[in-house]
């Protein structure tokens, strides 16, 4: 029986207090996370109150927690003090490797698994289980290193219980404890510093390289497009200058084309829209169309030419028709008449995108990079990497409420993976934006906060080892009296000579151990004879037991459980032979009007009376008779063929009209229905047999009774 002390009620109270507000005030540290050391107190009235009161305890002070939201952390916290009050109450001392252990083997894996499932603790869900795991195990050592800072605390244990604190058991647990402390305290505010110092570089870091690679991307992407705009600005000129002579533009106008065959074609309109000249001449006769009837005044790209004819135009991307379906988008400017310097008609010009797919692609240095292109009406152009996105599709984004630092991340779509993201427009209206996944930024901060994690940890090993150390020189002639007494072959005299070669202090102690030893092997050897009596009397009881778990209670036939087991076990040999296999179901006929006229008693008799028939019917040593339920009876008959089963069938019911149950005042009549299903070679299940069997009695108890009815012949 495990004592707990007593602790004042005005201490009390001020220790749910002071853990309460060391829990709300917490202590910020790095991205967005805080040192809190309310656990500390928590642990440390577990050490002097019983689960029943460390509970409420625990919750109080972890409401904090439970007001924002984390609730996964507030029932972690008070199942963590439960075990600490329990362990704590059995004298356990090491509150840094209860917990650590606790967390690394209960919390963490609980949460890793039972947080995505109801949306709890945002994190742990956001693929930074790692970082946020670290992170919460640092927490945890920190107050953990506090709590038994105080928990051994001569003073404190004075202050709360008027009770000093409980003396070490060993010289090893007091050394390692001393030394861990001072180990865990120095390496805890060095690696504090570090973890913070390490967090900030990466970040930064991050954001530079995020920024340039967007920058340098953005770049590129326009040089092609400046490359492209500024030939139609060229060529808009020259064909200013031709336009008036038919065939040297025809011939210009292919030269172009041939020149960029990023461009799927190229045309020319008059002011009216109408083509006039066209790069793919053979492509129109392929479409069936007069060249004269085919004008594009409608298209936008013609109009904002048109309307703006100082500019170069690029329109919103589009699939292509007639000439494939590649993504295009066109681009236009309007070719003007020298002397009046107004539109006569249009350059225009059918883009491929596929050449800036291919200065994405050539551009990711950084496995983390994704990009987007999206054209004036917020269409996805293109994309690179393995985006959830479609072409042409309406690009949205949705805003994660989780931050890092002065990061905020956003997903395309929900439950996807979240990005760090930059947009950037261009000059004729399209945007790239830029993608860095959070994971892998999450995945280096946990990697730091790992490290940082693992020399925290391993300062209570460093101490334990030390403490042995230490513990071993004072501690060892002890040790060596303890395999002396291990030893069974000591004759008297060796155990005198012994005894006279040990320290005085601990002589006593050898010789009262070595009497005891005797003592116990005496003991031992009368137990052994006793145990041996008991179990042969075990033995004979489990086997009546088993007997009567196989029986029925009423006919001693074999029950249902009985009958399972044996027709299973069958089965598999006559499958193993490939010989037959018959279930018969007998049933007796209006056994329900024979209990409402005669009572249950005589239905009983009748059972019983049924069962003695089957039994002299059936003197087959391999087939069983079992009752199953009620009124219903089962035949497990192996190597019986179908013939065999019928005439079984037969005689049993035909038995049991000629034998009616005898009385002292008249014999009753009774007659059976039989059904049974015979399986030649043997295969299936139980339920296939029995479902079979079943059918086949429906069907001879629909049919009359009194009768045997086979499933084959359904």
């Amino acid at each position: 029986m495990i004592k707990y002390r007593k602790v004042q009620p005005a201490i009390l109270l001020f220790f749910l207090l002071l853990g309460f507000v060391l829990n709300w005030f917490q202590f910020p540290f790095v991205l967005g996370h805080a040192l809190f050391f309310g656990p500390a107190v928590t642990i440390l009235l577990a050490k002097f109150l019983s689960p029943i009161k460390t509970l409420p305890a625990a919750a109080i002070i972890s409401i904090p927690f439970l007001i924002n939201g984390e609730y996964f952390l507030f029932f972690a916290l008070i199942g963590e003090a439960l075990l600490m009050s329990h362990l704590l109450g059995q004298r356990a001392r090491s509150v840094l490797s209860i917990n650590v252990t606790y967390w690394l083997g209960i919390v963490l894996p609980l949460a890793y698994f039972i947080c995505p499932l109801f949306e709890i603790n945002q994190p742990y869900k956001n693929g930074s289980f790692l970082f946020e795991a670290g992170m919460d195990m640092v927490n945890v050592v920190c107050y953990s290193t506090l709590a038994s800072l105080f928990i051994h605390s001569r003073k404190l244990n004075l202050f709360m219980t008027q009770v000093d604190a409980e003396a070490f058991k060993s010289i090893r647990q007091m050394a390692a404890f001393h030394i861990g402390l001072a180990l865990t305290a120095v390496l805890i505010a060095f690696q504090l510093y570090q973890l913070k110092k390490n967090t900030d570089e990466l970040l930064a870091q991050t954001a530079n390289t995020f920024s340039l690679t967007h920058e340098i991307s953005y770049t590129n992407v326009l040089q092609n497009m400046n490359l492209f705009t500024r030939i139609f600005r060229e060529k808009s000129d020259l064909f200013s200058e031709i336009i008036d002579q038919p065939e040297k533009t025809s011939d210009q106008l292919k030269q172009l084309h041939q020149r960029m065959p990023q461009f799927l074609s190229m045309l020319i309109t008059n002011s009216e829209g109408k083509i006039t000249h066209f790069s793919l001449s053979d492509s129109i006769d392929r479409t069936g169309e007069d060249p004269d009837d085919i004008y594009v005044n409608e298209r936008a790209y013609f109009k904002q030419a048109m309307m703006f004819p100082d500019q170069v135009y690029v329109s919103s991307g589009f699939k292509g028709k007639g000439f494939g379906s590649d993504m295009i988008a066109a681009i236009s400017m309007a070719i003007k008449d020298n002397n009046t310097a107004q539109p006569i008609g249009i350059l225009e010009g059918s883009l491929k995108i596929n050449p800036f797919e291919s200065i994405l692609n050539a551009l990711k240095s950084h496995p983390a990079m994704e990009y987007v292109l999206i054209d004036q009406n917020n269409q996805v152009i293109l994309y690179q990497g393995d985006l959830p996105l479609e072409k042409l599709q309406p690009f949205t984004t949705q805003r994660s409420p989780t931050q890092l630092a002065l990061f905020s991340f956003s997903s395309i779509e929900p439950h996807q993976p979240l990005y760090l993201m930059q947009s950037k427009t261009y000059p004729w209206g399209w945007h790239l934006v830029s993608l860095y996944k959070k994971q892998p930024i999450m995945d280096q901060l946990g990697q730091l906060v790992l490290t940082a994690l693992s020399l925290l940890i391993l300062s209570p090993i460093l101490a334990q080892g030390l403490g042995y150390m230490l513990s071993r020189l004072a501690v060892r002639r002890l040790e060596w009296m303890i395999n002396k007494i291990k030893d069974d072959q000591l004759s008297i005299k060796k155990q005198k000579s012994l005894a006279r070669a040990m320290p005085m202090e601990i002589t006593p102690l050898y010789q009262a151990v070595i009497q005891n030893r005797s003592d116990i092997i005496r003991l031992n050897d009368n137990l052994k004879q006793e145990v041996a009596e008991q179990t042969a009397t075990i033995k004979q009881a489990n086997a009546k037991l088993l007997k009567l778990s196989l029986t029925d209670d009423l006919t001693q036939l074999a029950n249902r459980r009985n009958f399972i087991q044996h027709f299973n076990n069958t089965l598999i040999h006559c499958k193993n032979d490939q010989s037959a296999l018959s279930l018969l179901l007998i049933d007796i006929d209006h056994f329900k009007q024979i209990n409402d006229q005669y009572g249950h008693a005589v239905g009983d008799d009748m059972l019983l009376h049924l069962a003695q028939l089957m039994s002299e019917q059936v003197l087959t040593k391999e087939f069983q008779v079992a009752r199953i339920g009620g009124e219903e009876f089962a035949i497990t008959a192996p190597k019986l063929d179908h013939e065999g089963t019928r005439q079984l069938a037969e005689a049993l019911c035909k038995k049991a009209m000629d034998n009616p149950l005898p009385l002292k005042n008249s014999p009753i009549e009774f007659t059976v229905s039989a059904g049974f299903y015979c399986c030649e070679p043997a295969q299936g299940e139980l339920p296939e047999f029995y479902k079979k069997a079943d059918q086949a009695l429906y069907h001879a108890k629909n049919n009359g009774r009194n009768q045997s009815q086979s499933f084959h012949a359904l």
